[in-house]
């Protein structure tokens, strides 16, 4: 159990990784969606600084926020990981849950 649960957690933590980026795209073009003074900005004006600070610095700008993002994962994941595999352990379905395992899972976390 403890092998299953520690790959669904490297599983969410490199997805976190991977989309991170993303996010971190999506967050700076909402940060910049307004001007000093609280107005609202083109999208284009606001996707261009965005980008701009992407281009200026690319791997810091990746990596922004993602050890606050893994650490969510961790309090989100580990509760729901382990209710999918406890529920699947009651229920005689060893490491491969199943639909009720699943649902369980989802309802209860």
């Amino acid at each position: 159990q403890a092998q299953a649960l520690s790959a669904y957690l490297g599983g969410s933590a490199f997805q976190t990784v991977m989309d991170n980026p993303v996010t971190a795209y999506r967050q700076l073009v909402q940060q910049y969606a307004k001007d000093a003074a609280g107005k609202p900005v083109d999208p284009k004006i606001a996707s261009q600084e965005a980008k701009a600070v992407f281009r200026a610095h690319p791997v810091s700008a990746s990596l922004s926020g993602v050890g606050p993002r893994l650490i969510g994962v961790g309090f989100k994941r580990i509760p729901k990981f382990g209710i999918l595999l406890g529920f699947s352990f009651f229920l005689g379905e060893g490491e491969n849950p199943g639909f009720a395992a699943a649902t369980a899972a989802s309802i209860l976390s």
